[in-house]
């Protein structure tokens, strides 16, 4: 029995370090799931955080490219004309999309994106062609940690 009880101070200290998991230092991974079933996960692209860190309030912003100058990092969903529904460890509070035709990769000259209705976490892909799709989820509510980040995924498989 005392065996179990030496480990007590040592499970309690990590406990305290780790803040028992509720703080988040950085933005979750977002997933990306058709209503056939096919998913994958988005590439985190910028995004700006902040965290509680003891008494005191740490911050972190990361810039990235423009999605459509990111093609060869970025994930492909073989979908179309489905519905999508986004997912993650901890559900945003708001997410807003954007798209844009896949005819526009590494354009020099970036179009400006074309607004996706949103229901909750959920949006429908286009069927008229292949897409690079952006969301932007956002965390409000969280009393150790919020911020903003950007998701971005693309279809594949238009007919």
């Amino acid at each position: 029995m005392k065996k179990y009880l030496a480990w007590l101070p040592a499970l309690a200290l990590l406990l305290i370090l780790t803040g028992c998991g509720n703080i988040r230092t950085s933005p979750p991974a977002l997933t990306v799931t058709a209503d056939s079933g096919t998913s994958v996960e988005a590439m985190l692209g910028t995004y700006s955080w902040e965290y509680e860190a003891g008494e005191e309030w740490k911050g972190i912003s990361s810039d990235s490219a423009h999605p459509l100058w990111c093609q060869e990092w970025m994930p492909a969903l073989d979908a179309s004309g489905e519905t999508v529904t986004v997912s993650t460890e901890v559900s945003p509070d708001s997410i807003t999309v954007q798209c844009w035709s896949v005819d526009n990769w590494c354009a020099e000259d970036l179009p400006d994106g074309e607004a996706v209705e949103t229901d909750g976490l959920t949006f429908p892909l286009r069927d008229d062609g292949d897409y690079v799709y952006e969301v932007t989820a956002r965390w409000n509510s969280a009393d150790k940690w919020n911020g903003t980040a950007y998701y971005c995924f693309y279809t594949e498989g238009a007919d």
